[in-house]
């Protein structure tokens, strides 16, 4: 009993974060480029595994838990190898709190929140009962880059 209690309240201390990022990379179709892509997210501390598919064009990134990535990061290392990002598929852990009336999501581990939408009015009713969750979502790269970025959120993962 002792032991589950502690699971419990441990499983609530853990920090938020990214779980897996499925992103849209324009123009990768060289194979050296693509390489060099996947060996700067494998040797990036709190990566689990990268897998790129020139052909879809995608990048997909698992993350460790406790992980201090953030979708910037991950956006500007594309950047940063010659090639575009564009939306990003997340599975994200955090908060959904409300911040002057407007809803946003918080990613804890990295202190960064997103304009958190929704279309679905079930999926509303249950960001709004805000707390800690895990959601899948989408992210488009904000056309101003001093914008804050959203998240519309898909479901709450279980």
């Amino acid at each position: 009993m002792i032991r589950f209690l502690l699971f419990v309240l441990s499983a609530g201390l853990a920090s938020a974060e990214f779980r897996r990022i499925e992103i849209e990379v324009r123009d990768m179709d060289c194979a050296s480029c693509v390489v060099s892509l996947r060996n700067a997210f494998k040797k990036s501390k709190g990566v689990e595994s990268v897998e790129l598919t020139p052909e879809r064009a995608t990048a997909v990134l698992i993350f460790l838990p406790e992980n201090k990535f953030t979708l910037e990061r991950v956006r500007d290392a594309i950047k940063g190898a010659g090639f575009t990002p564009r939306t990003a598929k997340v599975i994200v852990h955090g908060k959904a709190i409300t911040d002057q009336g407007k809803w946003e999501f918080e990613v804890d581990g990295v202190n960064q929140k997103f304009l958190l939408v929704a279309k679905d009015d079930n999926l509303i009713g249950e960001l709004k009962k805000g707390g800690v969750m895990t959601i899948e979502a989408t992210s488009p790269v904000p056309s101003d880059p001093h914008d804050q970025p959203s998240l519309e959120a898909k479901r709450i993962v279980p």
